[in-house]
């Protein structure tokens, strides 16, 4: 099995790494846990590898709709994309950052369509999503490596970038007709012994979708671990739901010794004008080693 794809370049040695979209959108053909899926009446494509960035590991899972007319509500279990669409022959990616050395296969599970049901989808994943995918698999499919070694701690002092893109409706009740794409760009800095979280972008009607409304979706924080002293960090200089229009930055720093930090858990939700959360991105957060 191949583990890594170094024909990617690590991305702490440019500013910005900028990984194309295939051209054929539709497929994921790179990676190392290719399978085709055509299940009911949907026909799609997962895939994942890992990649080194510095003495950390990026963990890429991706999904492409082989559909031209339908697009494909989506959730990987731990791996993502979770509850985002891929639009009709297009494809979605979720990168995250991780200080995890091994990588391994995880039998993982993914929720497709509008009536929610599930099909095995395998995945490169570290300790944790492993642990994770144990936990609340809801496939119940059996995990299949264990042992792990870890980076030791501290966030680059290179920084961390990585460009993101994901299809989100701005009314879920319409999702075809408000489908939005946005292109961002989602990275830490290491600053003066603190370090700075962003997410700039630029969002935008899906081709083709005439109704999408950037304007009617909200931005708002989800920290999985040790959320309150996160939150108050992020409220000192945004709002609790920041509204998306057509382009922003939100920006948020952290003190504390950024040479003993490691990554974990976070995202940023996209919520509808009714409070649903309607898609999701990684979010690049550092804190205490557990």
């Amino acid at each position: 099995m191949k583990i890594f794809q170094y024909a990617a370049l690590a991305l702490l040695s440019v500013p910005l790494v900028a990984f194309a979209f295939p051209s054929n959108a539709a497929d994921c053909p790179t990676g190392d846990t290719r399978k085709e899926h055509h299940v009911g009446n949907f026909n799609f494509v997962t895939n994942s590898w890992v990649e080194e960035v510095g003495k950390l590991r990026r963990y890429v899972s991706c999904v492409g709709n082989f559909d031209r007319d339908t697009d494909l509500l989506v959730t990987w279990h731990v791996a993502g994309p979770k509850g985002t669409y891929v639009p009709s022959d297009d494809v979605a990616t979720e990168p995250r950052i991780s200080n995890d050395l091994n990588p391994r296969a995880v039998n993982g599970c993914i929720k497709y369509g509008n009536l929610g049901d599930f099909t095995d989808a395998q995945f490169m994943g570290s300790a944790a999503d492993e642990d994770e995918n144990a936990k609340d698999n809801p496939c119940n499919i059996a995990n299949t490596l264990r042992g792990h070694e870890l980076a030791k701690p501290g966030i680059p002092k290179e920084g961390y970038r990585d460009q993101v893109r994901v299809f989100f409706p701005s009314n879920p009740d319409k999702p075809r007709e408000t489908m939005l794409e946005i292109n961002g760009v989602i990275g830490i800095a290491a600053v003066d012994g603190m370090f700075e979280s962003f997410f700039t972008y630029s969002a935008q009607k899906y081709k083709g979708r005439p109704d999408g409304n950037p304007d009617d979706i909200r931005v708002r924080p989800r920290f999985v671990t040790a959320p309150e002293s996160y939150y108050k960090a992020f409220f000192e200089t945004n709002e609790e739901a920041t509204p998306l229009g057509s382009k922003g930055d939100i920006v948020f720093k952290i003190s504390g010794a950024t040479s003993s930090l490691v990554p974990v858990t976070a995202y940023y939700e996209f919520i509808s004008p009714d409070n649903r959360v309607v898609g999701s991105i990684p979010m690049p957060m550092f804190g205490p080693e557990r």
